[in-house]
């Protein structure tokens, strides 16, 4: 974060263009304010309260000065005014609220809840990512929306799966785990390319470089997020179970699957 903080401070002139090679009219340095939001919110465990505090209001404060000031504020691009493209913005963040920190966290849960050695560790985490590599075997020959919303209930799915046997630790099965990683993993294979086609569809070519950074960005606050709802879901004054967490960010995804839902019926109607 800080790396691409000092490159965005670099960026003084225009970096899209669109098909006609013309620059588009929006400069990336205007995300420094909210780039630093998301610094903040995923430092939010190692930070004073009070600097926290200030630092979020402050940072929402000198975006909305240059949203005022400046034409060339990336929340002036005319995508934004798009309810559907904001919700499109939605499923990069519930994604890596949901999958990539249970990627990232998915050894610690499986070592302290049930004990599993090394090896089994091992064999699970290759389980849940060997489909991200080889995903493009799993993927359907009809439109991207049409088929690969459906992966997000099977991301649900998984969560509730594994989330139960979280929480019922004494009737867990081995395989019934490392086939529930296996299929989270199908799932997130495919809702790589269907995010990225949902929100890339939606701008002009002149702000299509922005756009992916705003997704990427969007990506890193889902993780944020991510570190932030399972920390609070289990710290001492909610106190809810590992497995009880898991389940109830299943609801996440079913969120997404709907959001595409409506896209995909904006789609066709301006079709028609």
């Amino acid at each position: 974060m800080t790396i691409v903080f000092f490159v965005f401070l670099s960026v003084r002139n225009n970096i899209t263009t669109d098909k006609n090679n013309k620059t588009s009219n929006t400069s990336l340095a205007s995300t420094i304010p909210i780039v630093f939001y998301l610094l903040l919110v995923s430092l939010f465990q190692y930070v004073t309260k009070g600097f926290l505090l200030v630092g979020l209001i402050g940072s929402v404060i000198v975006m909305v000065f240059i949203h005022l000031k400046s034409e060339r504020s990336f929340t002036r691009i005319s995508e934004l005014k798009d309810r559907f493209f904001l919700l499109s913005l939605l499923l990069p963040i519930i994604f890596s609220m949901t999958f990539w920190y249970f990627f990232i966290d998915a050894p610690a849960i499986l070592k302290d809840n049930f004990e599993f050695s090394s090896n089994k560790i091992m064999l699970a985490i290759v389980l849940l990512s060997l489909p991200l590599t080889i995903g493009k075997f799993f993927s359907g020959k009809k439109s991207v929306i049409v088929d690969n919303k459906y992966y997000f209930m099977v991301l649900s799915s998984g969560l509730i799966s594994f989330g139960y046997q979280v929480c019922h630790p004494n009737i867990y099965s081995y395989i019934i785990i490392c086939i529930t990683l296996f299929l989270m993993g199908i799932g997130a294979s495919q809702l790589n390319p269907l995010m990225a086609r949902i929100v890339m569809d939606r701008v002009s070519p002149s702000n299509s470089g922005l756009a992916a950074s705003i997704t990427s960005t969007l990506r890193q606050a889902g993780f944020s997020l991510g570190v932030a709802y399972y920390t609070i879901m289990t710290n001492d004054r909610v106190y809810f179970s590992q497995g009880k967490s898991l389940i109830y960010a299943s609801i996440l995804p079913i969120m997404a699957f709907f959001i595409c839902l409506a896209i995909k019926n904006r789609l066709r109607k301006t079709k028609i």
